[in-house]
């Protein structure tokens, strides 16, 4: 099918600096101020891709700022505000004269079309783009270590910060050894594994030894930390928020006592524990912690 001779937007790549979109903006406020409707504005995204430009994580894609063919800005508001926060420039292909009212039997604007397609999780991402044969489990024990690295405090990870915290500093293999020791799934969460890469990355002999006890569940005395640990996961909801921290300072907690060779019976949340696990690696924690908050 031809394209409608009255379609005359056109798609170039531009390289947006702070200044242009500056001006984008305020002349897009004031449109807002007369009434033109668009899905608001949300602070933590556009400083969340600040972010990524000022680390010089932000790579060109295909998707591109779009203005209408009467110069109003219809998608793109929160990656201008990006480049205006951040005072970096970058590339981003840039769409202008887009038709804003089609007519085909209904009356249609260009802004009902965008971003409605189901987007990529990091996981499909990391799968996809990447070559991650188990990028789903690599990007949530990625989110478990940054969650470690954060005190316990929920935080947002996008494609290149997870990819930062796979191969800059070494987590993936990591992840892949203790991930090895898995027979048939059995305690295969990104909670446990993602807490035990994070003991692994500098104690990977005892780090394997407790995954083949906890996985494998061989030769498990009673009062052996892993045994408890067992225990533990068998008869608590793992979930999220509190319920996701009282599991892994458990976890830290039959690590520590593992670690000192020490009988427990009972597995249960240790602050002091969780505190004893982030003293060994700080100087990732200290990378992660930078990476987040820049």
């Amino acid at each position: 099918m031809a394209l409608p001779t009255e379609i005359k937007a056109k798609t170039r790549p531009m390289l947006v600096t702070p200044e242009w979109a500056s001006t984008v903006l305020a002349e897009h406020n004031t449109k807002l101020e007369k009434g033109f409707l668009q899905r608001p504005y949300r602070k933590t995204t556009a400083e969340e891709y600040a972010t990524s430009m000022k680390n010089g994580m932000w790579l060109f894609n295909p998707h591109p700022v779009v203005f209408g063919e009467d110069g109003t800005l219809i998608d793109g508001q929160h990656r201008l505000w990006a480049v205006k926060l951040s005072g970096v420039s970058v590339w981003m292909n840039v769409t202008t004269d887009c038709p804003c009212e089609q007519q085909n039997g209904l009356l249609l604007k260009t802004m009902d079309v965008i971003d409605r397609g189901r987007k990529r999780d990091i996981g499909q991402q990391l799968y996809l783009s990447h070559g991650y044969h188990n990028g789903p489990l690599k990007a949530k024990c990625a989110n478990t270590i940054a969650y470690i690295a954060a005190d316990g405090v929920r935080v947002a990870l996008n494609t290149p910060k997870t990819l930062y915290i796979l191969e800059k500093l070494n987590f993936d293999k990591s992840i892949d050894a203790i991930a090895n020791c898995t027979i048939n799934g059995r305690q295969r969460t990104a909670m446990v594994i993602g807490t035990l890469a994070f003991y692994h990355k500098q104690n990977p002999g005892r780090a394997i030894e407790f995954a083949q006890g906890l996985f494998r569940m061989e030769e498990l005395k009673r009062g052996h930390p892993v045994l408890a640990l067992i225990r533990y996961l068998q008869s608590h909801h793992q979930g999220t928020g509190l319920q996701r921290l009282a599991t892994i300072k458990t976890i830290c907690g039959c690590l520590r006592a593992f670690e000192s060779n020490e009988e427990l019976t009972e597995a249960k949340p240790i602050q002091e524990a969780f505190d004893w696990l982030q003293v060994q690696d700080k100087k990732s924690i200290r990378k992660i912690l930078d990476l987040l908050t820049l």
